[in-house]
């Protein structure tokens, strides 16, 4: 139970957030908060519940004093006052956030401000409500919970409420967890600067990419390739390489979730890789960006499935520790050995590499990211390459 934390539950007049806004006392990026996640069809049909008058979800702020007033930090609704904020943007005289645009770094963002939503059966932007609309659109009542801090909250405390409260729409991830409880460890900060550098324009955070390998080679997992904003894409990366950082300190697998646990429950930070460690993961990752210049390879499951991928890339970072100079027999064969895992060719091979092939794909459907299921995999994945 969270003693140390106060809770006010209110509701607030939508013109009064918008004084929020207006005052900059709002912060919508503390470090447990994700990238923007929200499409703006998603944006749309919340707005158009507020034209409606239905209630939305309570947002949940905790504040705190700056000088003689307060700040509030959004620890659960960021995407719903994001939405708000855009609606609202600048375009009436009457109600208008003139600094709305310090909120947004990236265009394509600040491109969908002063969308339309439908009232009373019409897609309408705020500029085009009627006096009537407009009366109602402001004195909406956001239902509020407000957590009011004593000196002795941790940060433990705030991201452990974020991951009780946040039920509804994209959930809290682990690797959200780790970043915000330890936001200045040294080897997770260096696997981050390994990829992108954080830029701060105004109220947005914003990841900008690093021209590297890494960044490269990860945007090539299918579970990257998807994200609507370059945060949530620069966040699956990090959390990727770290497990392969980990695994090059370490030469051992772990479950994602041992990751959580380690950093939570550990002392002192955790130590940097050297730069023997850090040359290691660059050559196994020129390596594999070198090959996926042929077009096949890249089209392998090698290249674009997180739980093959980890196995390739774990492979050849066993060989690295003793041979620089990486075979080149663990490209040659890459796409053969995606054929058999189809079942194609399976019945030409030697019995005993077919064999192996089967145990391969039997330990890859399910508990993928199980410690010990890696390991074997990692073995078999050797042997197999090896011996085509």
């Amino acid at each position: 139970m969270l003693r140390s934390m106060k809770y006010q539950i209110s509701q607030m007049k939508l013109e009064v957030l918008i004084q929020y806004f207006k005052e900059n006392a709002l912060n919508l990026n503390p470090a447990f908060q994700r990238g923007r996640v929200w499409t703006l069809k998603m944006r749309k049909s919340l707005l158009k519940n507020i034209l409606q008058g239905k209630p939305l979800p309570a947002i949940f702020l905790y504040k705190e004093a700056t000088g003689s007033r307060y700040s509030y930090i959004i620890l659960d609704g960021k995407q719903r006052l994001e939405s708000i904020l855009l609606y609202v943007g600048d375009q009436r005289e009457d109600l208008r956030i003139p600094a709305w645009t310090t909120y947004f770094f990236l265009k394509k963002d600040k491109d969908q401000a002063h969308f339309q939503a439908e009232s009373n059966s019409v897609l309408k932007s705020l500029k085009d409500l009627t006096d009537e609309e407009m009366l109602q659109f402001r004195d909406y009542l956001l239902s509020t919970i407000e957590i009011d801090l004593s000196d002795g909250t941790s940060l433990e405390e705030i991201i452990q409420l974020f991951v009780d409260i946040n039920q509804q729409g994209v959930q809290v991830k682990r690797f959200d967890i780790v970043k915000a409880l330890s936001m200045k460890d040294p080897a997770l900060l260096q696997v981050f600067n390994l990829i992108a550098m954080k830029q701060r324009r105004g109220e947005d955070m914003f990841y900008k990419l690093r021209k590297t390998v890494f960044g490269r080679v990860l945007r090539q997992l299918d579970i990257v390739k998807p994200g609507y904003d370059t945060m949530n894409q620069v966040d699956i990366m990090w959390e990727k390489l770290f497990e392969l950082g980990l695994f090059v300190a370490t030469s051992k697998h772990r479950k994602p979730v041992q990751i959580l646990r380690e950093f939570i429950s550990r002392k002192a930070p955790k130590p940097k890789l050297t730069r023997k460690q850090i040359g290691i993961l660059s050559n196994v990752f020129r390596f594999i960006a070198t090959a996926y210049n042929d077009v096949a390879i890249s089209q392998t499951r090698w290249a674009t499935e997180q739980t093959h991928f980890y196995i390739f890339a774990t492979a050849l970072i066993n060989e690295a520790k003793t041979n620089p100079i990486l075979p080149q027999c663990y490209v040659s064969k890459l796409v053969q050995f995606d054929s058999l895992l189809n079942g194609d060719g399976l019945n030409t091979i030697d019995k005993q590499i077919r064999k192996k092939v089967r145990k391969y794909i039997e330990l890859s459907a399910k508990q993928t990211t199980d410690a010990a299921k890696r390991d074997d995999r990692e073995k078999l994945f050797t042997q197999i390459v090896k011996s085509l």
